[in-house]
């Protein structure tokens, strides 16, 4: 007898990603959305 059984289906594995090696360029880029994104939050705390 041969029936699919039911149940919670498992998640997929997610890939194993690799740590990005960043260039200072990408660096500095990366703080400063780090930084704007801040600023936007603390000017609408601010209103």
């Amino acid at each position: 007898m041969s029936s699919k059984q039911g149940g919670k289906a498992k998640p997929l594995k997610q890939a194993k990603v690799e740590k990005k090696e960043y260039d200072e360029i990408d660096k500095v880029n990366i703080q400063k959305k780090k930084d704007e994104e801040k600023a936007r939050m603390l000017g609408f705390l601010t209103l």
